[in-house]
């Protein structure tokens, strides 16, 4: 049998934590070998986890005692996380980020779209951007979700939505960002069936 390269790669749950502010009591659910600190996200790291592992070209992880377990090149063309996610496996399946939502928009457009390309190559797996985001792969998936809801897909995608929901959809294609998909509201249990990735974004994210 194969030695493991790394601490993680036998869990089936993984949390990437970034540098924007999020609520650590998140981080409680998780054991530290499924947390993976991406640069400036070591400063998030509670006292507990005694040797975190970190991942980063060290560009906001500034004034840091921790030791990079994969120190990055800071010159180079994909994101500290692109990377991160490609070091995930076919064993893992839930992803959950936190500490990417808000901030730059560029860099926020951008962790969706890994996202989406992560779910492309493994589509057994669905991420969690904290507790208002949730990206699924291409397929059926149930959904119990009691008030306001959108959703957004970064390609062109035929979708269904039927159950406790407002506005159902039958057999829509729907193109990249279509309002189409703009505040839909859950009564209960739904599902939602995409032909691509699709990311569900719900509650005071939509509101106006």
């Amino acid at each position: 049998m194969r030695e493991q390269k790394y601490p993680f790669e036998a869990q089936e749950e993984l949390c990437f934590v970034g540098p924007l502010l999020f609520d650590k009591g998140f981080l409680n659910s998780f054991s530290p070998h499924q947390i993976i600190f991406i640069d400036g996200g070591i400063s998030h790291c509670p006292k507990w986890i005694k040797n975190p592992f970190l991942i980063g070209d060290g560009d906001s992880a500034k004034n840091t005692s921790y030791v990079f377990s994969l120190s990055l090149e800071k010159e180079k063309d994909f994101s500290d996380l692109s990377f991160a996610l490609g070091l995930v496996n076919q064993k893992q399946e839930k992803i959950t980020l936190l500490g990417f939502i808000g901030g730059r928009l560029d860099h926020q457009l951008c962790v969706l779209g890994e996202c989406h390309q992560h779910l492309i190559n493994l589509p057994h797996q669905i991420i969690y951007l904290e507790e208002n985001i949730i990206y699924y792969p291409a397929g059926k998936h149930e959904v119990n979700l009691d008030g306001l809801f959108s959703l957004v897909s970064l390609e062109k995608s035929t979708v269904n939505i039927k159950g406790k929901v407002k506005y159902p959809i039958k057999n829509k294609e729907i193109s990249p960002c279509s309002s189409w998909l703009l505040s839909n509201e859950g009564g209960g249990t739904f599902s939602i069936e995409s032909s691509s990735p699709i990311c569900l974004i719900k509650g005071i994210l939509v509101n106006d």
